[in-house]
């Protein structure tokens, strides 16, 4: 018997990842369901002065790239001192469900806190 993936749709899989000065990363388990199903979106809100990418592995090595801040375009809104980001991707069949990670890269030298939500919905 297969296992199935239980993913409640339009729920977000969030962290909130506190990054310490210097270069460094953390990063964050999620569940996807079948990317051949299920688009996704990816929301993103940081310091506006934090340079960073946030990066999807799974679990059988294909990496998505999802966010650089060396890439800011019309999806990012600056609100105060924060930009919100927000990534929205279709649906992937070539991709597999299962446990994915999201992997957030810091290249700015102070301290940074950087939320991240990925969301899984039927299109």
């Amino acid at each position: 018997m297969a296992s199935r993936i239980l993913v409640i749709p339009d729920r977000a899989q969030a962290a909130r990842v506190r990054l310490p000065a210097g270069r460094t990363s953390a990063q964050y388990a999620i569940t996807a369901p079948s990317p051949a199903r299920y688009g996704f979106n990816v929301q993103t809100v940081a310091p506006v002065g934090a340079v960073f990418s946030v990066h999807l592995r799974t679990w059988y090595g294909a990496v998505l790239s999802v966010y650089d801040t060396a890439d800011l375009g019309p999806a990012c809104r600056v609100a105060v001192a924060v930009r919100t980001c927000m990534g929205l991707f279709p649906l992937l069949p070539a991709q597999r469900a299962g446990a994915w990670t999201v992997v957030v890269s810091k290249r700015s030298s102070p301290a940074a806190t950087v939320a991240v939500a990925v969301t899984f919905a039927k299109p």
